[in-house]
């Protein structure tokens, strides 16, 4: 609603700068105004509502599962591309949870982060690849604030560890970072002409040192909370992921000590996983505010784990045809049960005829 009204009202105004909410400047949602300009050129396009209020977010969703698909196919192979792309599409906290059926910028951080892996783990074969990071931290700048660190940091991670000549990244990634700075400086420029440093200080102030020191808003959970989220929105998936390692546990070292050999070897792709699990999981547990939409950026790797866990489980058990037909029992289930609980909520939480949330609407 915050950014719905928000973006309405600079519908109105025609002012792109200023991000007001019931007609006064909002230092409530201190985000920059990335997804307010989505929102708004929508209601320009489409009209008002809450279609139109959700097509930025709902086609960041659907770009992602095809940059997924495409991506893993090229670095995975086809089996394990496909079954880890319906894992994603099919995730309750990646449809649902701040995400692609809503108005905020979580689906969006989201792309914008996979884009990024996608961007470093093809940077061996093409090293000024590495110039379109400078426009997407910008954008997503521009779209979360200070959450630009997490991409920032998979960046700095990846690049401290891979090994390629410093002569051949250096330059595209300068020219990357004064577009960053670019695009970044030049709205914040804008911004101080309003209200100074008001804003801008709340944007670090609030979004990001008061949410990684304290736990605001009562969001007072314990470090293995997103864990929990898991648990809670992804326990289809989570069980047969760990049903297939199960099943082939006595090759998992392996699996293992490949990984780490590659990490050893400094190959970009393995490099890439591990930053990105350290940036989409540890960066938010380690922040004292935990909210359960932190982990959107998460279910692209989460996706892509359980892909390669089934997809290896069932390699490994050649020969073992009844094993095999449990584990593509247990995930043909696990599919049934992630579709139900997304047609459940479609027509019995937010459907506006009988839900809470249609009452308020019509009130």
């Amino acid at each position: 609603s915050l950014y719905a009204t928000t973006a309405w009202e600079m519908t109105r105004s025609g002012d792109l700068i200023r991000t007001t909410f019931d007609g006064v400047l909002d230092y409530y949602n201190s985000k920059p105004p990335l997804n307010v300009w989505l929102i708004a050129a929508s209601y320009k396009l489409f009209d008002v509502g809450l279609v139109s209020l959700r097509i930025p977010s709902a086609c960041a969703a659907l770009l992602t599962v095809v940059v997924f698909l495409w991506w893993s196919g090229r670095s995975f192979g086809t089996s394990v591309s496909l079954v880890a792309t319906v894992v994603l599409a099919t995730s309750f906290g990646f449809l649902h949870i701040h995400a692609a059926r809503s108005g905020n910028p979580d689906a969006l951080l989201t792309l914008a982060i996979l884009l990024v892996v996608v961007l470093l783990a093809e940077s061996s074969k093409a090293p000024w690849r590495r110039v379109w990071l400078g426009p997407l931290l910008g954008l997503v700048f521009l779209l979360k604030g200070m959450a630009v660190l997490q991409p920032l940091l998979l960046i700095v991670l990846f690049e401290s560890v891979v090994a390629q000549s410093l002569k051949t990244r250096l330059p595209p990634l300068a020219i990357g970072a004064f577009t960053s700075v670019a695009i970044a400086g030049g709205w914040a420029r804008l911004r101080w002409q309003v209200d100074g440093w008001e804003f801008l200080h709340r944007i670090v102030g609030n979004d990001f040192l008061a949410l990684s020191l304290t736990p605001l808003e009562g969001h007072n959970t314990g470090p293995l909370f997103y864990f929990g989220v898991l648990h809670r929105y992804q326990y289809e998936w989570l069980f047969v992921g760990a049903l297939a390692i199960a099943m082939t546990y006595r090759s998992l070292g392996g699996r293992l000590t490949r990984l780490m050999n590659q990490l050893c070897e400094r190959k970009p792709l393995a490099i890439v996983l591990v930053a990105w699990g350290v940036v989409t999981l540890g960066v938010p547990s380690a922040m004292q505010t935990r909210l359960a939409w932190y982990l959107n950026p998460f279910y692209p790797l989460f996706a892509l784990l359980v892909g390669l866990a089934i997809v290896q489980g069932w390699s490994e058990l050649r020969g073992a045809r009844r094993a095999r037909m449990t584990l593509i029992g247990f995930a043909v289930v696990a599919l049934i049960i992630a579709e139900s609980k997304s047609l459940w909520r479609l027509y019995h939480v937010t459907n506006l005829d009988t839900s809470v949330q249609g009452l308020l609407i019509r009130h």
